[in-house]
């Protein structure tokens, strides 16, 4: 190991395809003592049944699985052996291959990646005819289920698109998450057909099995960016049902820059469902079953992170209750148009501030209840109160 890329090929490995590996190293014998600290990485070549590279030049040309880094810091005796790092989850992803059957071979590779120092060892020992180096493997004939496959590769795309996460073992779920965390079977699962790129994400992806022999397959990941502006999108009351009872509405937003991304809806309150929690057209299905109570509040989220809210009232069950209640000129509430009922009131006030000293000559502000003088101390404020629909 010096200032190279190196191979060791493994043919005939006799592992099942989607065995569980449970560890794997690779068993070096040293060839001379060594006391120099070195770090090379550790591979596999990229392949379900490898050939042996022709020269260095093929070699550097090789694909490669992820690697591990082994950190040499152990003086070698010459004629002893030394272990590599666990790479039981690299050799997992390479007999979980579609076209990998116990028999095949795989090809070692370690790269000093510029190391100017090293450790010599035998790889065969022509003299006895035997194999110096050896793969080391603890398996297990528990199936583990074949890595989910995600579709299209990571990076940067624009428009509609669509990913698709497929697994070949017969009978596994796939489960996945879109920040970047590890999955496990109390995430979502993969719908049937697949689900619109909602924004820039890290997808991860795990199959899962309940059948007796199989265990959880290895996470894939894959990471995606989304051009996107859906700056433009607002409510649109014109199609918006305002109410709904136990038939299905329909609800609607506009986007004035009409680019085609996807829209993902989120629904709040009793009883309520939506038909889509991801769309590309601008109308969705509200629903309410007998449970349904009060004001559903819907939220569209573009896939730039621009929001929009609608609001439908349930006539199943609810009822107006008053909210906010402000006289006038002492407060200038922010009124949301189908969340709240607002109505304006009388009442008399003995205030000096509502009243014109000279008697009941109505202000600027109180022309309207001029009529209203005769039978009060002094003009008549108007009193604005506020009512939300709720259960």
């Amino acid at each position: 190991m010096a200032n190279e890329r190196t191979y060791i090929r493994f043919p005939a490995i006799d592992i099942e395809q989607n065995a569980t590996i449970i560890s794997a190293l690779v068993r070096f014998t040293a060839y001379e003592d060594g006391s120099d600290s070195i770090s090379v990485y550790c591979y596999f070549e990229d392949g379900d049944d490898t050939t042996a590279p022709i020269d260095k030049a093929e070699l550097t040309l090789l694909p490669l699985t992820s690697g591990e880094v082994w950190n040499i810091t152990e003086a070698w005796v010459a004629g002893e052996t030394y272990d590599s790092p666990d790479v039981g989850d690299i050799l997992q992803d390479i007999i979980s291959k579609d076209d990998w059957s116990s028999g095949n071979a795989v090809t070692f590779i370690i790269d000093d990646e510029g190391e100017t120092k090293y450790r010599k060892f035998y790889s065969y020992e022509y003299s006895s005819g035997e194999y110096k180096t050896e793969l080391i493997v603890e398996s297990t004939d528990v199936v583990r289920l074949s890595p989910p496959k995600i579709l299209p590769a990571s990076g940067t795309y624009e428009g509609t698109q669509i990913i698709t996460i497929t697994c070949t073992t017969s009978g596994s779920s796939i489960y996945y998450t879109i920040d970047g965390s590890t999955p496990d079977d109390g995430d979502t699962e993969y719908p049937i057909g697949g689900f619109y790129l909602p924004a820039d994400i890290t997808l991860k992806a795990i199959a899962y099995s309940n059948e007796p022999g199989y265990t959880t397959s290895t996470v894939r990941s894959n990471a995606y960016e989304l051009n996107c502006d859906d700056s433009g999108i607002t409510w649109d009351s014109s199609i918006s049902a305002e109410v709904i009872s136990l038939e299905p509405v329909l609800v609607a937003i506009t986007d004035s820059l009409e680019l085609g991304m996807p829209y993902t809806w989120s629904v709040e309150g009793t009883g309520f469902t939506l038909n889509s929690a991801t769309t590309i057209g601008l109308t969705n299905t509200l629903n309410a079953d007998g449970t349904g109570c009060g004001m559903a509040t819907i939220t569209v989220t573009g896939c730039d992170g621009s929001t929009v809210t609608g609001y439908v009232r349930c006539t199943t069950a609810g009822s107006w209750t008053e909210v906010i209640n402000c006289e006038c000129q002492w407060c200038n509430p922010t009124v949301i148009i189908g969340k709240y009922l607002s109505y304006e009131q009388l009442f008399c006030t003995d205030d000096p501030k509502w009243c014109n000293p000279v008697g009941c000559t109505p202000g600027p502000l109180h022309e309207y209840w001029a009529s209203l003088c005769p039978n009060y101390p002094c003009p008549v404020p108007l009193k604005t109160i506020y009512k939300e629909w709720g259960c």
